[in-house]
């Protein structure tokens, strides 16, 4: 089972939409409220698991799907969340269209972070995205995030970037209307997809119009993520923060001292384990110690700096030493604004090839995850 120890947070999976976007590889379902239910009572079943096995986590992060599908559910997992463990903080996904005071009021003082996936404000865009009917056109869409703005101590708005029949003069308009919205926080991703790669002939390009545009009011938390200057916000990448996490759900992912976890994907898998008492966990996969240090080097320089001696502490050797080959590409790559006995600090550059390496990953997490629901990934049982 899960090593000894315990990480500092608990990711949760509610992989309910209403609609199934083509774009997302994450692992969700079609809206049932007869299954969502049940499900929402399986999860509080994990949480008491993890509990009484003596986890213990700070912070809590609910994706999906669409967390906010059944609110009052979702309150009550936060609540219960909260009792189990010493949650001091909570960052939660949802759509436009459940910014509504319907949705919003009942979770005002659980949530602190609260991350609207808005993607674009082009409505040509929106309608390819199938988005347009389903949360509104890009008009509609400015207005409600400028309404909730300031609904939770953090809003952030998801966009994303480097779609086929995207130009430059859509891109600009996007970065400009998240300054134009006042929001504390905007993350934009470039296009991922685990069976037909975006072409990328325009992503540095476009991302550097996006980084230069709202460099005028925001910094860099991440390579792709952009806060207030005055703010210290949470981020999506909560990974980079916390490099050991558990994940409760259907299809959810947990990362603990070398050891990936992955729960099983199907509904009833998952509820069935659950009615037995036992933790929904399909199998999981040991990390060699040079993966470990590529992913932690990797998660620590998307942050946009890497301490040495933390490094040095963790893998009892230096980083020149461990990773050598990586640590000379990215010097001669310019991807270092510093490097010092204490610290690696990037470039623009290296923010750029950071995204790009971090998109790589997230595109084989996507790939890991349509084998683990086919059940075509090896991994090893418990």
């Amino acid at each position: 089972m899960f090593p000894k120890g315990s990480p500092g947070l608990l990711y949760v999976h509610i992989p309910f939409c209403e609609v199934l976007c083509p774009y997302c590889s994450f692992n969700r379902f079609v809206f049932n409220e007869i299954e969502a239910r049940a499900y929402f009572e399986s999860l509080r079943s994990e949480l008491r698991l993890l509990a009484d096995k003596g986890f213990d986590f700070q912070s809590m992060y609910i994706g999906g799907g669409t967390p906010t599908i059944l609110v009052d559910e979702l309150c009550n997992i936060i609540k219960i969340a909260r009792q189990y463990f010493h949650i001091e903080e909570v960052s939660c996904e949802t759509n436009p269209n459940h910014l509504t005071d319907a949705v919003v009021k009942p979770l005002e003082g659980l949530v602190q972070r609260m991350s609207v996936g808005v993607q674009t404000f082009n409505d040509d865009l929106l309608k390819k995205l199938n988005r347009y009917n389903r949360f509104g056109s890009g008009d509609e869409l400015f207005k409600k995030i400028v309404a909730y703005r300031n609904a939770f101590p953090t809003v952030n708005v998801d966009m994303m970037f480097n779609f086929p029949e995207q130009t430059r003069e859509m891109v600009l308009n996007d970065a400009e209307k998240i300054l134009q919205s006042g929001v504390k926080q905007a993350t934009f991703y470039p296009l991922m997809s685990s069976s037909e790669p975006p072409e990328d002939k325009n992503e540095k390009q476009f991302y550097d119009l996006i980084r230069n545009c709202l460099s005028r009011e925001y910094r860099l938390s991440t390579a792709w993520t952009f806060s207030k200057a005055e703010e210290n916000t949470l981020i999506d990448e909560y990974v980079v923060d916390y490099p050991n996490y558990i994940g409760a759900g259907a299809g959810a992912f947990s990362y603990f001292n070398g050891r990936l976890h992955v729960n099983f994907f199907f509904l009833d898998q998952y509820n069935e384990r659950l009615l037995k008492g036992e933790l929904p966990i399909l199998g999981y996969t040991e990390f060699s110690k040079p993966a470990r240090m590529r992913y932690y080097f990797m998660m620590n320089l998307f942050g946009g700096t890497l301490v040495k001696h933390e490094f040095l502490n963790e893998f009892q050797m230096p980083v020149e030493r461990g990773l050598w080959k990586e640590m000379l590409f990215l010097r001669g790559a310019g991807a270092f604004q510093e490097n010092t006995r204490e610290r690696i600090v990037l470039s623009s550059k290296g923010r750029y090839l950071l995204m790009v390496m971090m998109k790589e990953f997230f595109t084989s997490v996507n790939w890991l995850r349509e084998q683990a629901r086919g059940n075509r990934l090896i991994l090893q049982k418990v």
